[in-house]
Order: structure tokens, then sequence, then C-alpha cells
């Protein structure tokens, strides 16, 4: 009959196996790792927009922080092109694809309470 300890593998066998285990494991982890960052780049790159913060132009004139489409040189993908629309304001675009850089007529109108410097806007009700 066969004992348990004639089937033993020696002990450094299992050291062995052991390390090659650890250098398995640590591969895998590696592995996925490099996976998980690279879908995360692709994913952000296929997010097709991007923000940009607030800041002052050189003549004073503050500006909002906004979202805006990533810069491909294609003008047909741009929330600004006609018939496209930004899906944070859902305004729609004016810039004429086919004709050059002609606008088509549009309602102009302030959708931010701020002035030209980031200074909010007072209506009349507010001097009380």
């Amino acid at each position: 009959m066969v004992s348990a300890a004639d089937t033993e593998e020696p002990p450094e066998t299992k050291n062995q196996n052991m390390k090659t285990l650890t250098k398995l494991t640590l591969t895998m982890k590696t592995a996925i790792l490099a996976l998980v960052l690279l879908a995360s780049g692709i994913t952000a790159n296929a997010q097709g927009y991007h923000y940009v913060r607030p800041y002052l132009r050189s003549n004073g004139t503050f500006v909002q922080g906004h979202y805006q489409t990533n810069p491909d040189g294609n003008i047909y993908n741009n929330w600004s092109t006609y018939p496209n629309v930004n899906p944070f304001t859902g305004r729609q675009g004016t810039i004429q694809p086919y004709g050059g850089l002609h606008t088509m007529p549009s309602t102009s109108f302030n959708t931010m309470p701020y002035g030209s410097r980031g200074a909010a806007l007072m209506s009349e009700d507010d001097d009380e």
C-alpha cells in the first residue's frame, strides 16, 4: 500500500511550484491592469468632448466654463455645425457645413446671468 508520505513532492519542488504560481499571478495582475488602463484611455478618447475651465480673455472678457468637442479637423461633427445639437445646451448649430463658414440666422439670447467680466447681473427686482 502507498502512504501519503510516499506521494508528497519534495520541498524543493513545492518551493519551485509556489514561485512559478506567484510569478503567474503577478503577470496576470499586470496584464489585467494594462487592459483596464488601455480600455479607460480608449473610452476617454471616444467620448468626443472635454470641459474647458472658465478664463479671462486678454481684453478682460470672462468666458464661462463649458464643454466643447475634441479638435479633429472635421467640421461635420462639431456641435456648432448645422443640424447638430449641443447636448448640454439643447441649441442647434448654425454653421452651414456645405456653404463654408456662413452662419444661419439664429435667435441670440444670453442664457447665463453673468456680464462680460463674470459679475452677476441684477434685474430691477433685485434692488430691494
